[in-house]
């Protein structure tokens, strides 16, 4: 399927959204992966795993751990959180339109 169609389908999508799980949702069907920094600093949540469980239940959303650095210079192992879009998915969004 044709990204610009798919990057069409996301942008009616967001201009809908409103809830920060909705957001998040968009986020990672865009292909962008999201980690819980960046939920705090993209949309003011700590609770990404919380959304990440409920979306679980409809998407496929795959976790990856990864190191990052602390301020105090040691590393610390997060969840980055990714979407793969499979037609299904695909299929619901045509219909959300």
């Amino acid at each position: 399927m044709c990204t610009k169609y798919i990057r069409l389908l996301l942008k009616k999508l967001l201009m809908k959204t409103e809830s920060t799980k909705q957001k998040i949702l968009v986020w990672l069907l865009s292909g962008r992966s999201l980690t819980t920094i960046d939920a705090w600093q993209r949309f003011g949540t700590s609770e990404l795993r919380t959304y990440v469980a409920a979306l679980r239940k409809e998407y496929n959303i795959t976790d990856t751990r990864i190191k990052v650095a602390c301020g105090n210079g040691h590393m610390a192992n997060v969840k980055r959180y990714c979407l793969y879009l499979i037609p299904t998915i695909i299929m619901k969004l045509e219909t959300e339109k």
